[in-house]
């Protein structure tokens, strides 16, 4: 879901995590009586017996008043226990199923180590199993801030994670020893980390099972010359805190100078620099994607790239919190954004830097207002502030780190579940080390030639970051 090449590798990272469904733009939630109804009129043509039917449970279904389809998830659940990664996806149309996705574990009954389903050890013991898993301190004085069910329960961030620790109770499926281990599941985003890790503990013997992580990272071959690389800790960089808010003044217009959509890099036709006024309007008037301008959120306006889909902003120290974002030149009602990256100078220079998180602003706000043209919506699940009413859970704008200092040559992207905001973390690329043909003669390099491609490959590298 997502275009860029050079940017497009940070970028390509976001749009491999958004999956497109079939929904959209005017779409409108059910009950789970509602759809349970379609699925129990459907269960014949789904596949699905009556006892299929007193295993599950509807985790999220609704209307798309666009196309006149009803989606249903329909998550798979034995002794009342969610069956991890169970989820099955229905589509109707006038009360009929047109689409059927997914697939269920056949006889679970005949699978799960625990035949009643209940845990051997408490979800906090698995809270402190976890942590101790992932070398964290231990977490102290452990009692649930909230019960989320009687299965599923919130410790909060406990001083070692980024987001609230939750543990749930899970069957744990095993396709090779063909069993379902009764575990409980911990939500640990350790402080400080890239890494977002559902980690699955044995709920009767108190052991780790396995862990997932929930941040997608690309893989690159490594340079040639490893001494390329620089250590994050010689560098000493200034942290600023994004001034935040500036009130309730509504934004009137806003122009980013940045590489424009849809050119892949600044040497792909139409790459060179360029301001781009309301670029929101390119969705055109009236767009469900684009109620809110992009730096207001429905109740705020900033001056800074921030807004209800993305706040973007440095994070060069790589410590994950609040770092400095785009300033616009002019007060608000009218924004100017308009820096002009040099691709002679230091990315993480005044300007540039100011550059580089404009653009990055600029098109995760591209992306978003894409990918809701294609079911990416509110009630889908996506990334927003504020939901608008329009279902779904809020609060999840995605947090755009640029020139993140936690590592070099990539980027990643962690994706929690929906009311929790993702974490898109772009590094800095190195320069591509300097090499020499020397034989045979005739094909020799000149070092003019070796030191003008090494600053095309870093003008191309720029929007990420190349040294």
């Amino acid at each position: 879901m997502k275009f860029k090449s050079l940017q497009l590798k940070s970028v390509i990272l976001f749009i491999a995590t958004v999956i497109f469904s079939v929904n959209v733009l005017l779409a409108q939630e059910l009950t789970s009586q509602t759809a349970m109804g379609l699925v129990k009129k459907n269960a014949a043509a789904i596949g699905l017996s009556k006892n299929d039917l007193l295993n599950m449970r509807i985790s999220a279904a609704y209307a798309d008043n666009a196309s006149g389809a009803t989606l249903v998830y329909a998550q798979q659940t034995y002794k009342g226990v969610d069956v991890f990664n169970s989820i099955q996806t229905y589509a109707f149309k006038n009360g009929t199923l047109i689409s059927a996705s997914g697939n269920r574990v056949e006889k679970p009954e005949d699978l799960v180590n625990v035949k009643n389903g209940k845990a051997g050890i408490t979800p906090a013991n698995a809270v402190s199993i976890a942590a101790a898993h992932l070398k964290l301190a231990a977490p102290a004085a452990l009692s649930a801030l909230k019960s989320i069910s009687d299965k599923e329960f919130d410790f909060g961030q406990l001083n070692i994670s980024s987001v609230n620790v939750k543990s749930k109770l899970i069957w744990l499926t095993d396709e090779i020893s063909k069993n379902a281990s009764l575990a409980w599941q911990v939500e640990i985003w350790p402080k400080d980390a890239s890494d977002y890790w559902l980690v699955n503990v044995d709920a009767v013997k108190g052991i780790v099972l396995n862990k997932i992580n929930l941040t997608v990272n690309c893989t690159w071959e490594a340079p040639a010359d490893a001494a390329v690389y620089h250590k994050r800790s010689e560098h000493n960089f200034a942290w600023n805190i994004d001034d935040g808010p500036t009130g309730i003044q509504a934004v009137n217009s806003a122009k980013y100078k940045v590489i424009p959509f849809p050119a892949e890099s600044p040497y792909h036709p139409g790459g060179t620099q360029a301001i781009r006024t309301n670029p929101w309007t390119l969705a055109g008037a009236g767009n469900a994607a684009t109620t809110l301008k992009w730096n207001d959120d429905g109740t705020k306006s900033y001056d800074s790239s921030r807004g209800n889909n993305v706040l973007a902003q440095e994070d060069v120290n790589g410590n994950n919190g609040f770092g400095k974002g785009a300033k616009s030149k002019t007060v608000l009602p009218d924004l100017d954004f308009t820096y002009t990256f040099n691709y002679n100078t230091a990315p993480t220079a005044g300007n540039n830097q100011q550059f580089a998180i404009t653009n990055l602003f600029y098109w995760n706000n591209i992306v978003h207002d894409i990918a809701y043209q294609y079911g990416f919506n509110e009630v889908s699940g996506n990334f927003q502030k504020n939901n608008l009413g329009r279902g779904g859970a809020g609060n999840d704008f995605v947090m755009a780190d640029a020139q993140d200092g936690s590592g070099t040559n990539n980027a990643n992207f962690a994706t929690p579940a929906d009311g929790s905001s993702p974490r898109m973390q772009m590094f800095l690329f190195d320069a591509v080390p300097k090499f020499i043909v020397n034989k045979p003669t005739s094909f020799a390099f000149a070092a003019a030639f070796a030191a003008g491609l090494l600053r095309l490959l870093r003008a191309a590298l720029a929007l990420i970051g190349a040294r």
